[in-house]
């Protein structure tokens, strides 16, 4: 059970790091994530930090080979501060139930500020906290059969293309539009014929956001992500910070 625990958090964690990584790491995601940061990682004092809070909607249509559709809808509400603190309360789906829970199963609370990154495991009250500083890491020493002298393999290539959509008004704010579609050739996951994957994402300039992404996958189906109840007052400072009553557990050292 500890062991599923600690999984958990990772994931959450993984998740949250995804939030304030930019379109370099978005970009390798499917599909990027709305709320995310639309320029650079937020940093304290980065002008990229604007402040915001609203809820992020997340809908999964999954159509299956005799026509039958799952849809599946989860919530999390996320917040932002001018110094780049971010948190996110998760709200899946009830069991057995299209309806959203009531309360989150998890949180997680990133702070650029103090360096350290919280997920919080709502059931049990114990914040796990983790180290966002990069360990020092010695330099590396080249095997005596180093590959490096072995020619690289080579990256399998898809073909992609990508398109500018213009500008679309969404929740009141102005947002720029991209779409990438990539194709995975006929026989390279084992597919008989040519896959395509198309993704967009909803850029807003002012709230420096992404707004609105989806990813229309054959395999997986299709998630759309979107930002809605947007307010741009400052979240209260209390907010970023660890309930009282919840227990915190370093699992690397944190110096606060």
């Amino acid at each position: 059970m500890e062991t599923l625990r600690r999984a958990s958090a990772l994931f959450l964690l993984a998740a949250a790091t995804v939030f304030v990584a930019g379109p370099r790491l978005l970009g390798r995601l499917s599909p990027p994530q709305v709320g995310a940061p639309a320029v650079t990682a937020a940093r304290p004092g980065n002008v990229e930090c604007v402040p915001y809070s609203a809820d992020e909607i997340t809908e999964t249509t999954q159509v299956l080979a005799d026509g039958t559709q799952i849809i599946r809808k989860t919530l999390t509400k996320v917040y932002r501060d001018s110094q780049g603190r971010t948190r996110r309360d998760f709200y899946g789906q009830e069991p057995h139930s299209p309806e959203i829970a009531n309360s989150p199963s998890a949180i997680s609370i990133i702070d650029p500020v103090a360096g350290v990154t919280y997920s919080l495991d709502t059931r049990t009250h114990r914040a796990r906290a983790f180290d966002m500083r990069p360990p020092v890491q010695p330099a590396p020493v080249p095997p005596a059969n180093s590959s490096a002298s072995k020619p690289a393999a080579k990256a399998r290539a898809h073909k992609g293309s990508s398109e500018d959509l213009g500008e679309q008004t969404i929740e009141g704010f102005v947002a720029h539009g991209t779409r990438q579609s990539a194709t995975l050739a006929a026989g390279e996951v084992g597919n008989d014929r040519p896959i395509q994957i198309v993704t967009e994402h909803w850029v807003s300039p002012e709230l420096r956001a992404i707004l609105l992404a989806s990813t229309d996958d054959p395999r997986r189906g299709k998630r759309v992500q979107r930002l809605t109840n947007i307010s741009r007052e400052e979240p209260s400072p209390d907010v970023f910070q660890v309930p009282p009553d919840y227990t915190i557990v370093e699992e690397q050292p944190v110096d606060r």
